[in-house]
């Protein structure tokens, strides 16, 4: 991830125009998804096939490692070096200039808000097993569900993110996403009523992934010049994905004091929290990159008009 993600996000913006930065990361994600989810589902039918004890597990992570190697060859072919960048390295001034940036820690903030939610999502199965009483085999069907959403949700936001712009429909996604996350704590557990769990974790794993798919599509909205595009996503990813050390923290901690459903009750509590401040975040971002999301719609309807 050190070595990787900047340039993935940097080299995804380099290649989509201005008016089509919400599909390229919309593709992106909704990519990573279906290579997930086949992966994922192959990997675990081997386990399961020989026996899912060590000799599986190491198995398991052998396949990973192979394909790991495997598409860094592939990638080091696949993309040349002026389609990528010229410039080597990031000078201490880019850092300082990007730290002075005031829209790069909204970009942060809207992530850290969202990205809580989005590794909340693994106390999903669990959730499922203790609070409805569902299998643990369930219980992970249900957390890969969300890899079988999650191409559908970020293509699709992609795609209307460059209709109606991409910090807009993150705004919606942080509402029904908000949804979601109330749905677990308020809905009432029935085995009767199963289904609502199954629809509820739906909207939830769709939101997310409209959200996630378009956290650096608007980069291009702040206009965050591409030459330090990859020391901001450096900057931002810092401290927008903390939550991947906290939320497990906290939601450990509430489940240690309060074992069963209270806790999680508290825990997707504290999640919804955080996704009302970063909606308004959004608002207010929504509100100081307006003359450039302006321009962004304008020249992608002018492309529209053209093409028919």
């Amino acid at each position: 991830i050190l070595t990787f993600w900047a340039a993935l996000v940097k080299a995804t913006r380099m290649m989509a125009a201005m008016s089509e930065q919400g599909r390229a990361f919309g593709f992106l994600e909704g990519g990573r998804g279906i290579t997930y989810a086949v992966i994922m589902s192959i990997v675990l039918a081997i386990f399961a096939k020989l026996g899912s004890g060590n000799f599986a597990l190491k198995t398991v992570i052998l396949i990973y490692s192979v394909l790991v190697m495997l598409i860094g060859v592939i990638t080091w072919f696949v993309f040349k070096e002026s389609e990528i960048d010229e410039k080597q390295g990031a000078s201490l001034q880019d850092i300082v200039a990007v730290l002075k940036m005031p829209k790069v820690w909204l970009i942060a903030l809207i992530i850290f808000c969202s990205y809580a939610a989005i590794i909340a999502q693994q106390y999903v199965a669990p959730f499922t097993s203790v609070v409805w009483g569902g299998s643990v085999v369930l219980g992970a069907v249900m957390a890969i569900l969300a890899q079988y959403v999650r191409p559908f949700a970020a293509i699709g936001a992609g795609f209307l993110g460059d209709k109606v712009g991409s910090s807009r429909v993150i705004s919606w996604g942080y509402l029904l996403l908000l949804a979601g996350v109330l749905g677990l704590v308020f809905i009432p557990a029935n085995k009767n009523i199963f289904f609502v769990l199954v629809i509820t974790c739906v909207v939830y794993y769709l939101a997310m992934y409209v959200i996630q798919a378009l956290h650096y599509a608007i980069l291009e909205e702040g206009d965050i010049p591409l030459a330090i595009s990859g020391t901001a996503v450096g900057v931002i990813s810092t401290f927008g994905y903390l939550p991947e050390v906290f939320v497990p923290l906290i939601g450990g901690r509430l489940l240690d004091l309060y074992p069963g459903a209270l806790g999680y009750k508290y825990f997707f509590g504290i999640m919804a929290v955080l996704l009302v401040v970063g909606f308004f975040i959004t608002r207010y971002w929504m509100k100081v990159t307006e003359e450039k999301r302006m321009l962004m719609l304008q020249q992608a309807a002018g492309k529209t008009a053209s093409a028919n």
